[in-house]
């Protein structure tokens, strides 16, 4: 169980470094991940104009933090898109 504990926070360590040094370095995001998850992580990866597609159904609510949007001038847009049920 101590040797999965250690992988476990290994790939947490090795996560946070990449997110770290991928900040604010993409100019645009598609987000195609259905359901909800948190949107500040993919904000804090674009750089200060930068814009992040939703594609996929987000579910009930957005979660994201409105000083993401006004602090690095970033525009979160969407696609029009159907639920699959109603697709033929």
């Amino acid at each position: 169980m101590r040797f999965l504990e250690w992988r476990v926070s290994k790939v947490d360590l090795i996560l946070r470094l990449l997110l770290q040094a991928l900040s604010k370095s993409l100019d645009f995001i598609i987000d195609t991940a259905s359901g909800d998850h948190p949107l500040d992580l993919y904000m804090s990866l674009l750089k200060a104009g930068g814009v992040l597609a939703l594609v996929g159904f987000p579910g009930e609510e957005l979660k994201l933090s409105p000083l993401s949007l006004l602090m690095g001038k970033y525009s979160l847009d969407r696609s029009y898109i159907s639920l699959p049920l109603l697709v033929d």
